[in-house]
């Protein structure tokens, strides 16, 4: 009976073995990099949406600086047309939900490790680019 489960599971020789394993690895590794594709998106969405909001009410923010400052100008209904525009994007922020797979029940801690590890290499080079370009205009 174990001979079966054996053959079943690692197939009849080595080289079927070994292909089954190597077909299980690829999908393994092709449905963690889906996950993190759709992680990766749902934060783009994320970061679009909080920046349309901001640039609104940055806009709204001026407008009703420029409106104290000039009665002259009516800009009353452009005020009110981007404020409804920042509803909306207020809106389409809070309704994106940033989809963030637990590496750690998926025994794949490695990722967060390697996401950690690429913040700390992206801050060093922007650091290394900052002193380039001050040694360059001294």
């Amino acid at each position: 009976m174990m001979k079966r489960l054996i053959k079943k599971v690692y197939g009849s020789d080595a080289s079927e073995g070994f292909n089954k394993g190597k077909e299980e690895t690829v999908e393994h590794y092709r449905a963690l990099l889906c996950l993190s594709n759709e992680h990766r998106l749902s934060e783009i969405e994320w970061h679009q949406a909080a920046s349309k909001a901001n640039s609104i009410a940055s806009q709204i923010e001026l407008l009703e600086e420029i409106i104290k400052a000039k009665e002259k100008f009516d800009f009353t209904a452009e005020l009110e047309k981007l404020k409804e525009e920042l509803m909306e994007a207020d809106e389409m922020h809070a309704d994106v939900k940033v989809k963030v797979p637990d590496w750690s029940k998926l025994n794949e801690k490695w990722i967060i490790d390697m996401g950690q590890l690429t913040h700390v290499v992206l801050h060093w080079l922007r650091h290394w680019i900052h002193i380039e370009k001050q040694e360059q205009s001294a």
